[in-house]
């Protein structure tokens, strides 16, 4: 089983990361974790933010990586949410010959094989989406400030300095006190197997009127909530209808959902479902990203 630690990130992948991490710092409240980073294997740029303690890669293929995985992702998707990452405690060879001994495929970065994580100790493991109900990032873990592809040095996470806190987004008028992954999937007993596998253990379940909902708790900080619609008359079930099982949804839980809704409705985000205890914003009016938020439940 692979050692899954805390969350890394999610990624938002665009067609301006710019303009949409400088929408994350208005909405939100995000901080930089890093801004402006080229990487020259996948051809495109990037700023990470940082909301609480979950963090948004939002990455912008270039042209000239057009034919490569992040590329073929923004042509083919358009603006949206691409992957969850985490941190794991192992290389990423044996991440690669855990998960591909279980018929999961795996690549490195723009699509390379195991032969590159050999010879390069400290670069990630993608999944094949496919096999993993929308895929999945494995990022080996440098204690020692981590950084991109783990190189100690080329910026400092700030999650991981002393004195970090997620105070300043509980008092923000969103008031956000947890967060969780959502994905859309076809199968929900497939899909709970999967992370299963991965060392997640279901915690709630919620079967509403337009989905069947189910939360595992995932490594050392991550809730992941699959989402199996019941109707292609909502945002998730349109979501899986286009674009299969994916990414789908970043869920905020929420000490008060009438200020969250006033909030966002300020900043222009179309409320596309609501009821009670949830509403979830358009894509259309968040770069191409659905947001829950959900009332948090009393401690």
């Amino acid at each position: 089983m692979i050692d899954i630690g805390k969350q890394w990130h999610v990624n938002h992948v665009v067609d301006d990361y710019r303009a949409v991490a400088d929408w994350y710092r208005g909405v939100f409240g995000a901080v930089d974790v890093f801004t402006d980073q080229w990487l020259d294997p996948e051809k495109r740029w990037a700023s990470m933010v940082a909301i609480a303690d979950l963090a948004i890669d939002v990455m912008e293929p270039t042209a000239e990586g057009a034919d490569l995985p992040l590329g073929k992702f923004l042509a083919r998707f358009g603006s949206h949410l691409h992957a969850s990452a985490y941190f794991v405690n192992s290389p990423p060879a044996d991440i690669y010959d855990a998960l591909t001994g279980t018929g999961v495929r795996c690549f490195g970065l723009a699509g390379t094989g195991r032969d590159a994580m050999v010879a390069q100790p400290m670069s990630p493991v993608f999944t094949h989406p496919r096999d993993t109900a929308g895929q999945l990032e494995f990022m080996p873990f440098s204690q020692a400030r981590p950084g991109p592809l783990g190189v100690p040095g080329r910026w400092e996470d700030p999650r991981f300095v002393d004195g970090w806190s997620n105070e300043p987004w509980r008092t923000h008028p969103l008031a956000i006190t947890g967060w969780r992954v959502g994905v859309v999937v076809r199968d929900l007993d497939r899909a709970t197997d999967i992370y299963r596998a991965l060392g997640a253990d279901v915690v709630a379940k919620d079967d509403g009127k337009d989905a069947e909902r189910s939360r595992l708790e995932l490594g050392a900080n991550t809730t992941v909530e699959l989402i199996k619609p019941l109707t292609e008359n909502s945002v998730a079930g349109g979501d899986l209808a286009r674009n299969g099982e994916i990414m789908h949804s970043c869920i905020f839980e929420t000490g008060d959902l009438a200020a969250a809704e006033a909030h966002l409705l300020a900043h222009d985000i179309v409320i596309a479902e609501r009821d009670a205890d949830r509403l979830i914003t358009d894509p259309a009016s968040c770069h191409g990203a659905a947001f829950e938020f959900v009332a948090a439940e009393p401690a």
